[in-house]
Order: C-alpha cells, then structure tokens, then sequence
C-alpha cells in the first residue's frame, strides 16, 4: 500500500535529484506518514483515507485532505533524506558519504538544511491541522471519537471558543 507519496514523487516535487538511491528514500515513506499523518488523522481516518487514496475513490474535501498530506510528507521527507544521505549505517558503523567529485556537508550545514526543510514541512502540517478543524464536519469519520480517539488534533471548541489541545513543534 502506498503511503500517500512515492520516491518518484519526492524527487519530482522536492529538490531531492533524481539519482539519489531509492533504498534511502523508500523505507522512510511509511515511517513519515505513520509519524505525521496519522497521528493528526487519528488511526480510523487515517486507514480510511489511506484506503482510498489507493483505492483512488476519494471525493471531494478528501481530495484537498490528501493534497496537503503529500506536501506535508514531502517536506518531511526532503528533511529526513538531508540525512540519510549524508551519512549511512553500515557494518562499520555510520559513515559519512564522499563521492569522488563532490564534498559532504558538514554536519552543522546537513542540519541546517534539513531544518530548512523541516520548516516547510511544519507549515504544510500546520496548513493540515487547520483545514481538518475547518472541515471537520466533512470527515464524520475524524469526529467520530468513539472510533478515531487518537488523533491529536482537538476540533470540539471549549468555552472561550477556542480548543483544549493545540499542536506543538519542535
């Protein structure tokens, strides 16, 4: 099953070129959205959405919904693959990547430019939060509390109008 985006994807929607291993991007695909989306989703919606998405049945609001998991994801992954392409385990222990006609990044610019990606991915997830709250009477599944009790994102208003439980980044 798809998780909402694929390593062709991220390399034709982020800065991430097209000759960076498949083997580094892939197992962080599912590991993203586990992390990130479902959370936000709640597990019942997220496996319904998800079901659709690779079902290709979505409709209407959901459509938007999955629009703005893949930017989230995207971005996620971009940050994540900063990293794993900069340095990999091996049977030595980690190693830091040196090509023959290229320089690594040190460790302080890997950082700095997986941050700098982890920043559009916050946007994008904040962008995800809000729209859930702003359409939550669209998705019946995601209010459903009964059924989808994990998600982290609070859309009863308590009363000063506001919500109970806010999203934090770090």
């Amino acid at each position: 099953m798809i998780a909402f985006i694929t390593e062709s994807r991220i390399k034709d929607f982020t800065v991430v070129l097209g000759n960076v291993d498949a083997k580094l991007i892939s197992p962080l695909i599912p590991t993203l959205a586990d992390m990130w989306i479902k959370d936000r989703l709640g597990s019942y919606f997220y496996e319904d959405i998800l079901t659709k998405y690779n079902n290709q049945t979505l409709a209407g609001k959901e459509v938007e919904l999955v629009d703005i998991i893949q930017q989230t994801l995207l971005w996620r992954a971009a940050s994540d693959i900063a990293i794993t392409t900069a340095f990999q385990l091996t049977n030595k222990g980690p190693q830091e990547q040196n090509g023959i006609n290229s320089t690594p990044a040190g460790q302080s610019n890997v950082s700095l430019i997986s941050k700098h990606y982890q920043q559009k991915a916050e946007y994008y997830d904040a962008r995800l939060v809000s729209y859930l709250k702003l359409n939550k009477d669209d998705f019946p599944m995601f209010t459903d509390k009964l059924n989808n009790n994990s998600s982290i994102v609070d859309v009863v208003p308590n009363k000063e109008g506001g919500y109970n439980k806010d999203i934090t980044f770090f």
